[in-house]
């Protein structure tokens, strides 16, 4: 601060020089200051990314039965946040990410980073026909590092409870149900969500994740995070049809996911 006002007073005089004048018997007088103050606005840290589509969920059941399992062979990615670059941000405001499942899942369900996922299944011929209901288990994790003013570094495996806390609904509202190892659980799913982490510290291993709730909102802590959201391999998409099939459906459902930040 001290060097910023020595500079805007030498810059006064310079400017000023050519108008100066002497007076005889002077007996003082008063000067200005000005300019003009442009707010500087904070970018928005982050990056999000959809998965790609999946349209070869095949399975097979007997004519007039209503339920079918797929056994998935690999994850299936459906949304990650991540800070756009490999270098910790500093705290503000208008920068916590919100995410809004659109009521397929229960956040407040959420145990050891999952929980129940459920949509409508379409005719993928007639997109306005429901035909059945999917169901599944979604696997959500946040993982975030905050380093202080005073040189502290922690990790933390997200909850949040409040539109204040980083990654409110996509992550449990409830904080022993967090998952115990988020970076475990985003790379099964979403491995590219941790690329950019700044680990804050020299040893990446060092701290032990903590479960709980972070703001985004205070200026003299440094953050970098990471969120995923998605279907582990091995696990099972079950439909279940509102009538019997009788020939072959081509099926469809949808997992619209809203991303917002304050």
């Amino acid at each position: 601060m001290k060097k910023n006002l020595l500079v805007l007073a030498l810059a006064a005089t310079t400017f000023s020089g050519a108008a100066m004048a002497w007076t005889a018997n002077g007996h003082g007088g008063s000067m200005e200051f000005g300019g003009t103050l442009t707010p500087k606005e904070m970018g928005n840290p982050w990056e999000s990314k959809v998965g790609d589509n999946v349209t070869e969920l095949n399975g097979s059941l007997k004519s007039g039965e209503k339920k079918v399992e797929i056994i998935l062979t690999k994850a299936i990615p459906v949304l990650s946040i991540r800070t756009a670059e490999k270098a910790a941000f500093m705290g503000g405001a208008g920068i916590t990410p919100q995410i809004n499942f659109n009521g397929l899942i229960d956040t407040a369900r959420i145990i050891a980073g999952r929980t129940v996922l459920q949509a409508n299944v379409m005719n993928a011929d007639n997109p306005a026909e429901k035909i059945g209901t999917l169901n599944s288990v979604l696997s959500t994790a946040g993982f975030l590092t905050r380093a202080t003013s005073e040189g502290e570094s922690s990790y933390f495996s997200l909850s949040a409870s409040l539109p204040a806390h980083a990654f409110f609904g996509g992550v449990s509202t409830v904080t022993k149900n967090t998952a115990p190892n988020a970076q475990q659980l985003i790379t099964m799913i979403f491995p590219e969500a941790l690329e950019n982490i700044d680990y804050q510290t020299s040893s990446p291993s060092a701290p032990s994740d903590l479960k709980g709730e972070v703001e985004l909102n205070n200026p003299l802590h440094s953050f970098s995070a990471a969120y995923a959201a998605g279907i582990e391999r091995g696990n099972a998409i079950s439909i279940a049809l509102d009538a019997p099939a009788t020939s072959n459906l081509k099926w469809k459902a949808s997992l619209p996911v809203t991303v917002s930040y304050q």
